[in-house]
């Protein structure tokens, strides 16, 4: 009736919610054997172009590693134009929350079989050719669960009839058992390598300035070592649900004399962006690091400051010296 109306829906968007660390998803259906990526609702010329190559760069590990191609689920697979996807787990968490999302179809029982893939929205063969390929393959591969002998059948509305043939659930839509081991595996590590990416906020350096007169300038630098950023995508930035790395200062022994406790540095980059070497006719490059500087009294020994950096999305780093 309404997002978050049905308990399993309410359910997984409360762990969502409750989670904002999250920075990727992959939500498994099965059939198809591909790898369904943003946009739900628009086409690739129309999305952050930012957004897109990140998607197709992720999306090309996962080709690599599964097998399955890696293709737009709005272009590729939403037969009618007119009415796009809405509703779907990535639809939410990618256009409304900016989260990195994938939906992987994990079985393609043609392309076992060794039919060509002609197309990515494929329900039924579309060929006697293809139909007997298929066929061959789920009686030599499946067996009994996959196929039923054609036995007749008094129908109560159509009289007599013969019913039998593919058994779909065990066969279009379900790999066999002795397959799920390399399906299960090559996803996983889909998964890690995605879960590789994420953003990673440091405390890069701290230095310590003696000024005189009890004074002294702290400075430190801050980095992003992930591949992707800080805010994930441009969509979390436009949407306004991306939050800053903040970094902040803790005295023990000493006391701010200037600059706030506490600075918001906004968004860090990643290294998804760095893909050439740096030219001032290429791609800028976004900052992937930042300075912040205080101006610190301590009057007597032992005194010490920690630089504490947090990232929503790329955890918290700690850094302390001794002034």
């Amino acid at each position: 009736d309404y997002p978050f109306s049905e308990p399993e829906a309410f359910g997984m968007g409360q762990v969502i919610l409750n989670h904002p660390n999250i920075a990727g998803m992959c939500a498994y259906h099965t059939h198809g054997g591909i790898i369904l990526r943003p946009s739900m609702m628009k086409m690739d010329a129309d999305m952050s172009p930012r957004d897109l190559a990140l998607y197709k760069d992720l999306g090309a590990v996962g080709e690599r590693l599964t097998g399955y191609p890696t293709i737009s689920t709005y272009e590729d697979f939403t037969p009618d134009k007119s009415k796009a996807r809405h509703g779907s787990l990535k639809d939410w968490v990618y256009e409304e929350m900016g989260i990195i999302c994938f939906s992987t179809e994990l079985w393609d029982l043609e392309r076992t079989a060794g039919v060509p893939k002609v197309g990515y929205y494929n329900l039924y063969p579309r060929d006697d050719e293809t139909t007997r390929k298929v066929f061959n393959w789920v009686v030599e591969n499946v067996g009994e669960h996959g196929f039923r002998d054609w036995e007749p059948f008094d129908h109560p509305q159509l009289g007599p009839v013969e019913v039998g043939g593919m058994v779909y659930i065990w066969s279009y839509r379900n790999p066999p058992g002795h397959l799920l081991e390399e399906i299960c595996h090559n996803n996983v590590m889909f998964n890690l390598r995605h879960a590789a990416a994420a953003p990673r906020v440091l405390v890069d350096d701290v230095t310590v300035e003696p000024l005189g007169a009890d004074l002294h300038k702290v400075t430190a630098v801050v980095s992003n070592h992930g591949y992707l950023p800080t805010n994930l995508s441009d969509v979390a930035v436009e949407n306004g649900v991306a939050r800053p790395v903040v970094v902040s200062l803790e005295c023990d022994g000493a006391e701010l004399a200037m600059n706030p406790a506490e600075v918001a540095l906004g968004n860090l980059a990643g290294r998804n962006e760095r893909k050439y070497a740096y030219s001032n006719w290429g791609q800028q490059w976004s900052p992937v690091t930042k300075k912040v500087e205080w101006l610190v009294k301590a009057s007597t020994g032992g005194a010490s400051v920690t630089i504490v950096a947090a990232s929503q999305k790329g955890g918290t780093s700690r850094k302390t010296v001794d002034l």
